[in-house]
């Protein structure tokens, strides 16, 4: 059994793990011999398999890491439970291991948690089959969700590292255990190289003459042994046609790729004298990347005095940058955007390090409005490595924010609509059957809280009328089966939580499935039938011969003194040869026609004879009571397109607005509403 969370990584290599064999024997996995309260709080999850790959025992911390009950997932396919991208590297690892009794082979793989989210585990996966007292492949994994996405979050701002160093002018490059492992645009050009292949892994002292070899360990020593980096200094450097470069090069220490390194920027000198041209034309380029940036870049002063800003500040802000270069960074700052700015720098030069870098807060505009940002902020430091000030880029947040907005509002509407409308709608895993979601009118229905029901198979599988559980057991089969939105209906009794049992009629359809086309969700609404079903159960109990029907109508109306047309006019409009059709028996009386008569007064015991009234009062109480939940779903139906119809104008100005193109709805997207289309009544689908 296996899972994690939607974190994208490379795909990792199988590692062969040899194991001595243990002196002690395992205990059996029907009758387990580990101490419960060892395996309830073990870090690690140890399951056993067989070599199908079903799970025949799961320890208790199960539950602590991915919500499950040991018995809810025992006799399940351990596969089911694994993130779709990772199934088939592991069944392949399974096999290899399948072919060597007492191999082992460690994996890692992400678990789907109850959830919804994905689980990174690490795990060690030894084949005992062989072993009598075990007869599995036991299977010891431990949860390395944080691992890998400190991972992902190191890769990506390694990624966004590369890039803004190849952006810069000056010659940079990382060497870590003495070869080069980075440089940028400029580096390959001083270095006199083709392309950075040619530099990267490189031996550093390769970069610098022969003689200086005990100076540079000297500075690598200085930067990484006692952490403090060093200034500008002149250095003699080797092109790689031999050539002797002359340039100023500082030193400081950093992590690259989990390792310390240290990161060497150059300045270059072609003669003992600065070129003042050039360092005032890098200087304008300098200006020119600051200027045009897409996010409001500034520069404090210990003290929170703005030192520069560029022009971004003017479309962000409303200020210009003139206007607030020699002001109090208070003047942009809400109170609590104050309060946090003064305590992380007041962290920062306590030398505390270990502050997120990217954070949320709000800046005051020239007019006094806000605008939410995305803020990353790094200390400036002096030539001895003192902190001189501070750095921050700040990128708007306000489209982000209105649609996360738009995003939660619709979600919430969903939430109220499912809420309100008169059926039981829920959604449940196939073929596990637990319900993942049920909405609050199981409350109005069937006297539950949802949270009862979250969990459970079907939702209402433990409630069924014993007599009914055919019926479900069927529907299940034509589930399983069902063809993309076809709509499987069923009709059993649900035991209410007074005890009594209620008339449910559920139409299901399938809602999302496995990557091999396998129902993996179940959507469902259900709607309760029971004055419907008690009307049809007291009319089978006080049904007339259909041939005294006839005779009886006729009679009916000579006693009244009509004549067949005046009759058919006077209850509902009828012809003269339709009453004639209903008098002689050869058409079925409609109940509109008996309605009618019941309308004008007339009990129904002259044509049906005793006992008419309960069957009539069930039909009309299921009636009116349909009635109002029809009006309902209409009102709410009404609602929930104009509400979306606002939103949808909305996020095409905003898309209209950011110059993004709209796109339609995907393929898959068509085939939802197609499914969700097929719950209608007006579909056909297979049925009971």
């Amino acid at each position: 059994m296996a899972k994690v969370r939607t974190t994208s990584r490379k795909k990792t290599p199988q590692r062969r793990v040899t194991r001595p064999p243990s002196r002690s024997r395992a205990a059996s996995p029907q009758t387990p011999t580990f101490t419960p309260a060892l395996l309830a709080y073990a870090l690690d999850l140890i399951h056993i398999i067989d070599a199908t790959g079903t799970i025949r025992y799961v320890s208790p911390a199960v539950t602590r890491l991915l919500g499950y009950q040991p018995e809810d997932i025992q006799g399940h396919d351990s596969f089911q439970f694994v993130h779709p991208d990772d199934v088939s590297r592991l069944r392949e690892a399974t096999a290899n291991i399948l072919r060597q009794p007492g191999s082992a082979v460690r994996q890692e793989y992400r678990v789907r948690h109850t959830d919804g989210s994905w689980r990174s585990f690490e795990g060690v996966a030894t084949n005992l089959l062989a072993d009598p007292t075990v007869a599995g492949i036991v299977i010891n994994s431990r949860d390395i969700t944080d691992r890998t996405e400190t991972a992902g979050l190191l890769h990506a701002s390694e990624d966004r590292y590369r890039q803004l160093v190849d952006l810069l002018p000056n010659p940079v490059f990382i060497h870590a255990d003495g070869q080069v492992r980075l440089v940028n645009a400029a580096a390959i050009r001083f270095f006199g190289a083709q392309s950075a292949e040619e530099l990267i892994g490189k031996p550093v002292q390769e970069l610098v003459p022969a003689n200086m070899h005990v100076v540079q360990q000297q500075r690598i020593q200085q930067i990484l042994g006692e952490g403090r980096a060093t200034q500008f200094l002149e250095f003699p450097f080797l092109r790689l046609d031999g050539q002797t470069i002359h340039a100023e090069a500082a030193g400081a220490g950093i992590m690259y790729a989990g390792r310390p390194a240290v990161q060497t920027v150059l300045r270059e000198m072609t003669t003992p004298r600065r070129d003042d041209q050039a360092i005032r034309a890098r200087e304008e380029r300098y200006r020119l990347l600051f200027d045009n940036a897409n996010d409001l870049i500034a520069a404090f002063t210990l003290d929170g005095t703005i030192t520069e800003v560029n022009t971004v500040v003017h479309n962000l802000l409303g200020w210009t940058p003139e206007e607030l270069e020699g002001q109090h960074y208070s003047k942009v700052l809400t109170p609590a955007a104050h309060a946090l700015a003064e305590e992380r720098n007041r962290r920062y030069l306590a030398g505390e390090e270990s502050m997120p870098s990217i954070f949320e807060i709000d800046l005051v505009r020239k007019d006094g409005t806000t605008v939410p940002v995305e803020a990353r902020a790094r200390p400036i430091r002096g030539r001895e490595g003192e902190i001189v000030g501070f750095q921050g880029i700040f990128r708007d947040m306000t489209i982000r924010k209105l649609m996360e907005k738009v995003v939660q509002e619709n979600r919430h509407l969903l939430e109220r609509i499912a809420d309100t409308v008169p059926e039981v709608v829920y959604l449940y895993e196939y073929p596990t059957l637990q319900t993942v979601y049920v909405n609050r009118q199981i409350t109005q229905v069937l006297g539950y809280a949802p949270e009862q029901l979250h969990g459970t198979p079907g939702p209402f599988q433990p409630l069924l009328h014993p007599d009914d559980t055919a019926a479900f057991s069927e529907q299940q089969q034509h589930i399983a089966t069902a063809a993309d939105g076809m709509r499987i209906e069923a009709v059993y009794r649900v035991r209410h939580a007074n005890g009594a049992y209620r008339w449910l009629q559920s139409r299901e359809t399938v809602f999302r499935r496995t990557a091999e086309g396998q129902p993996a969700q179940i959507f469902g609404v259900a709607q309760d039938v029971t004055a419907r079903q008690q009307a049809r159960q007291l009319g089978r109990q006080q049904r007339v011969q259909l041939e005294e029907l006839p005779a009886r109508l006729k009679a009916f109306r000579e006693r009244l003194g009509l004549t067949q047309t005046d009759f058919g006019q006077t209850f509902g409009g009828y012809s003269a040869r339709q009453i004639t059709s209903y008098e002689r028996g050869q058409i079925e009386i409609p109940l509109k026609l008996l309605l009618a008569i019941h309308s004008q007064g007339y009990l129904l015991e002259a044509i049906f004879g005793t006992s008419a009234d309960p069957l009539l009062d069930a039909t009309i109480h299921y009636l009116t009571d349909s009635y109002p939940d029809r009006t309902l779903t209409l009102e709410l139906a009404a609602t929930v397109v104009r509400l979306l119809t606002r939103d949808h104008t909305m996020l095409a100005r905003l898309l209209q607005t950011l110059g993004l193109p709209t796109k339609d709805v995907s393929t898959e997207q068509k085939r939802l509403l197609d499914q969700l289309a097929g719950i209608a009544p007006a579909q056909s689908g297979r049925t009971r």
